[in-house]
């Protein structure tokens, strides 16, 4: 038995808690079929768990939580009221150039952040299950419930600085609406987007990492799950959630579910998913999973040309695309002048942005990268629009933002998308898509 789990089994006993699980050994590592009936009901074997040990400190299966590491000062110690008293006291010192930043000081925040615990992927899941968490930290022990957390020796905190580290899915699991069960999974894929593949010792694990999360769920949403997505939801959560590799991209604000674009209409033609399961476990690997996608779709190398410091090409419709960089994050919006102004945000990253200060061959690098990407039209929302004193409700267009598969044609990667700008002016953006668009079929993967 390794260190860490002979302090797992130390902890147990001392709690008085007769049954222990331990993913390693209750799960039959060589059998597919156990691991996969074991990786569905993780729900129910961490919901229902009186409490959760997190050896945070530990670096390896092989390395204990409950021993002190790291270099230590020892000081003699003499009683001056008994002689007879002496011996010696250790100091240890941890994360004081780090808490020098923190204010108020949160061991927490520190033992989570200077730890490959907490960078696991596959703790995600464990940790918004569990209904109770004890933290076995570098510096101290913490106990987590719900939304507070106390840490031994100080006061109990209702809004601790490392808040975003003890999400638990039973305070949202609990609705009855639709609209907010789904705001909760797209919260859950947020956080879980903060993984990447170094948090996952196998790749293929990205999905059954969140199977008992998706499980509970698909229980109350009564929905087909895809990979991550819900089916009724498809267009909206393909819109508000970027995948980061293989390119690299940022997750753009939900700006549906704020609300602040209505009368959402769908202007593609066909949207069809297409799912391979490598087992049994609905919520689990795959084989394969591609989107058939039958919509207008926007060519910038055929239709954006240089002009100086920004990108421009005159249609028929005497319609101009302009680039502009946004020097604070990298983004940039895309300008349609026209008698019927439009402007759309681009949220991708391309090579040469969020540098200062703009050059032209910053500009002409930004335009390239651009120009290797395709515009997929998804949909259009109703946004009202104050002109001259007069209102009026626009069809704003959104979609995706794409890039070709290297030798497989016809197959694209989602690298970001393309929505209305919220400080801009919004035209008929979604007829000007089309017009200067063409048809076509095309699988994303």
């Amino acid at each position: 038995m390794t260190a860490i789990l002979r302090d797992a089994v130390c902890i147990t006993r001392a709690l008085s808690i007769p049954y222990l699980w331990i993913d390693a050994i209750c799960i039959l590592q060589d059998s597919i079929p156990d691991w996969e009936e074991n990786c569905l009901d993780m729900d129910k074997i961490y919901g229902s768990a009186q409490v959760t040990l997190c050896a945070a400190s530990s670096t390896s299966c092989h390395e204990g939580f409950l021993s002190q590491r790291g270099p230590r000062l020892r000081l003699p110690f003499q009683s001056l009221d008994r002689l007879d008293i002496s011996g010696s006291y250790y100091l240890q010192f941890k994360y004081v150039r780090s808490l020098q930043n923190i204010d108020p000081p949160d061991v927490l925040a520190c033992d989570l952040s200077f730890c490959r615990w907490a960078y696991r992927a596959w703790k995600f899941q464990e940790k918004a299950l569990s209904t109770r968490q004890i933290l076995f930290g570098n510096a101290n022990l913490h106990f987590l419930c719900g939304s507070t957390h106390e840490t031994m020796g100080c006061a109990k905190l209702e809004e601790p600085a490392a808040k975003e580290y003890i999400y638990q899915v039973s305070h949202d699991i609990t609705s009855s609406n639709p609209a907010q069960l789904q705001r909760s999974w797209d919260n859950i894929v947020s956080l879980y987007g903060g993984f990447n593949e170094a948090s996952l010792t196998r790749s293929s694990d990205v999905l059954p990492a969140l199977a008992g999360l998706a499980r509970l769920f698909q229980k109350r949403l009564n929905d087909e799950y895809i990979c991550g997505l819900w089916k009724t939801n498809l267009v909206p959560q393909l819109i508000s959630l970027v995948e980061r590799p293989p390119a690299v991209a940022r997750q753009t604000e939900n700006q549906f579910a704020q609300g602040l674009f209505q009368a959402i209409r769908p202007e593609y033609q066909q949207l069809i998913p297409d799912v391979a399961l490598a087992g049994s476990n609905r919520f689990g690997q795959v084989r394969y999973a591609k989107l058939g996608l039958t919509t207008h779709l926007l060519e910038p190398r055929n239709m954006m040309l240089q002009n100086q410091s920004y990108l421009c090409k005159r249609t028929e419709e005497h319609c101009a695309f302009k680039w502009h960089s946004d020097f604070d994050d990298g983004l940039g919006y895309l300008d349609a002048e026209s008698p019927d102004p439009t402007v759309l945000r681009l949220d991708v990253r391309v090579e040469g942005t969020g540098t200062w200060p703009e050059t032209s061959e910053h500009t002409s690098s930004v335009i390239t990268g651009i120009q290797e990407f395709r515009w997929a039209l998804l949909g259009s929302c109703a946004v009202r629009v104050v002109n001259g004193g007069l209102r009026k409700t626009c069809r704003a267009a959104f979609g995706l933002v794409l890039q070709a598969v290297p030798g497989e044609p016809g197959k694209y990667w989602r690298v970001g998308i393309f929505v209305p700008s919220v400080e801009g002016q919004h035209g008929d953006s979604s007829s000007l898509f089309q017009s200067v668009s063409e048809v076509e079929t095309i699988e994303m993967i």
